[in-house]
């Protein structure tokens, strides 16, 4: 057992130095082809110069500090800026820890942790794929929403919105799918969706659009008055010749 135990914490040792390590790699590597840019391309928030996330106000609150029943000061709470990449570079310290953490289980017989951890790893990773899908589906939606904007639409300032929100809805319901979080229910309610938008816009074209489908009927059966009505003197014409 205590070879074993040795193994399994040499293991973990080398496996958080590797982790750290890897971490700080990738965190520097995406810094510097601009992913902490990333909230600016989905339009969420504010980036700071640095690449952090600008909060709207840089104190939490204010806290009071007493001893005894006696107050002796305040104390303000910052919030540190952490980067897009810095969260990147935890995420793959945390994922290579947990494969060592699993191979570390194995070597200690504890089978049933192993196989914990490892179902952990796999929901985890359909999480994180879901997030993509989201984060992905956040950015077209921004960028959908500038493109009508700049299109310079009469009736963009309501037609940019409502796709933006069109996309974030569709983005997060294929996100929640691939979570596996209840996908009967996000079908359902997906579908129930679609089934009322569709019914919103057939009555807005029905009860708004009266007025232009009568002036449309009213045109086409003026053109088929006038069309009949050169038929009927192209046919006298020969006649009257005669």
């Amino acid at each position: 057992a205590l070879p074993a135990l040795f193994g399994a914490f040499l293991l973990l040792a080398i496996a958080y130095f590797i982790a750290r390590m890897l971490g700080n790699f990738v965190a520097s590597i995406l810094a510097g082809v601009g992913f902490n840019r990333l909230f600016n391309w989905m339009g969420l928030f504010r980036t700071s110069g640095n690449g952090g996330v600008r909060p709207l106000s840089g104190r939490v609150g204010v806290y009071t500090v007493s001893t005894g029943g006696a107050r002796t000061g305040t104390r303000e709470v910052q919030i540190p800026s952490t980067t897009p990449s810095q969260i990147v570079g935890y995420l793959v310290t945390v994922a290579i820890m947990l494969f060592a953490a699993m191979e570390a289980a194995g070597l200690l017989g504890f089978e049933f942790l192993a196989t914990l951890i490892s179902n952990f790893i796999v929901a985890a990773g359909q999480v994180l794929v879901g997030l993509i899908i989201f984060g992905i589906g956040l950015y077209l939606s921004s960028l959908a929403e500038r493109i009508i904007r700049d299109s310079g639409a009469s009736q963009a300032y309501i037609l940019a919105p409502a796709a933006r929100v069109a996309i974030i809805i569709f983005s997060g319901a294929l996100a929640l799918r691939q979570m596996g979080i209840a996908e009967s229910i996000v079908n359902l309610a997906f579908g129930l969706m679609l089934g009322a938008i569709a019914v919103a816009v057939a009555l807005s074209f029905g009860l708004g659009g009266r007025e232009v489908a009568s002036r449309y009927l009213e045109r086409w059966s003026q053109n088929l008055r006038t069309r009949t009505e050169v038929e009927r003197t192209s046919r006298r014409e020969p006649g009257a010749a005669d």
